[in-house]
C-alpha cells in the first residue's frame, strides 16, 4: 500500500511540475505512446518541438513514435539530426538501430546498438544491446520493434534503479 502511495504521489508531483515548466505535450505524447496511439503521440512531441527545437527528450521520443507508426526513415531522419549535434546520445542511436532494423538494415541496427556502448551506464546499456539485438533477430515489424524498444529500455532503467538501491543500501 505505501509503495502505491508513493507511486500516486510521485505521478502527481511530475504532473504538477510538467504543466509548470511546459511539458504538458511531452508527457501526454509519451501517455499517448504508451496507450498505443503513435499519431497522437507525434503530434505532441511535433508540439514540444515547435516550441522548443532543442528539446532532445522530445526529438527522440519522435524518432520511437515515428518508428511505431510505421514510418521508419523519417524516423531515421530525426534520429540523425539529433546525433548530428550530439554523436554520443544514447537514446537516439537505441531508436536508430529500431528504425534502421525496420527497413531490413540489421547490421545498421547492430552499428546503432554498438555506438551505445560507454555512453551512459554500462550495465544497463548493455542489457539493452542484448535484448535488442534479440527483438531484431525476430524480425518485427515497425510497431512491435518500437513497442519492443520502449519495454526494453523501461525493464532496464527500472533494473538500473534497482541496483543503485541495493548498492545504496550495501554502504551503509
Amino acid at each position: 500500500m505505501r509503495k502505491n502511495a508513493r507511486t500516486i504521489v510521485l505521478t502527481a508531483l511530475v504532473v504538477a511540475v510538467s504543466a509548470l515548466v511546459g511539458c504538458g505535450s511531452y508527457m501526454q505524447g509519451n501517455m499517448a505512446l504508451r496507450s498505443g496511439d503513435p499519431e497522437e503521440a507525434i503530434r505532441q512531441y511535433r508540439q514540444v518541438l515547435a516550441e522548443n527545437p532543442g528539446n532532445v527528450l522530445a526529438r527522440n521520443r519522435l524518432g520511437l513514435a515515428l518508428i511505431w507508426a510505421g514510418r521508419p526513415a523519417e524516423a531515421q531522419g530525426e534520429l540523425g539530426e539529433m546525433l548530428a549535434r550530439d554523436p554520443d546520445d544514447w537514446t537516439a542511436n537505441y531508436y536508430l538501430a529500431g528504425a534502421r532494423a525496420c527497413q531490413g538494415d540489421v547490421s545498421g541496427a547492430y552499428a546503432s546498438l554498438d555506438a551505445m556502448s560507454g555512453r551512459f551506464v554500462y550495465l544497463m546499456i548493455r542489457e539493452m544491446q542484448d535484448n535488442a539485438a534479440r527483438l531484431f533477430a525476430g524480425r518485427p515489424s515497425c510497431p512491435e520493434t518500437a513497442k519492443g524498444l520502449w519495454d526494453i529500455q523501461q525493464t532496464a532503467q527500472e533494473n538500473q534503479r534497482q541496483r543503485e538501491f541495493r548498492e545504496q543500501r550495501s554502504s551503509r
